[in-house]
């Protein structure tokens, strides 16, 4: 079928991007997928502050 008018051609695109851009399938199990998920969203503890600086620098 075509698309004639400009709100038939957004849905018609909007469906070929989901069919396109489809995630990959993960290949690690689900505990370790989430220990990543957890340790990527820790603050960072045991950094250092930042050291200030003059505007002169």
């Amino acid at each position: 079928t075509w698309a004639r008018t400009d709100s038939e051609k957004v849905e018609v695109f909007a469906k070929h991007l989901a069919n396109v851009f489809q995630p990959l399938a993960s290949e690690i199990s689900y505990d370790e997928e989430n220990t990543i998920k957890s340790y990527l969203k820790s603050p960072y503890q045991m950094s250092l502050p930042v050291k200030q600086i003059k505007l002169t620098e």
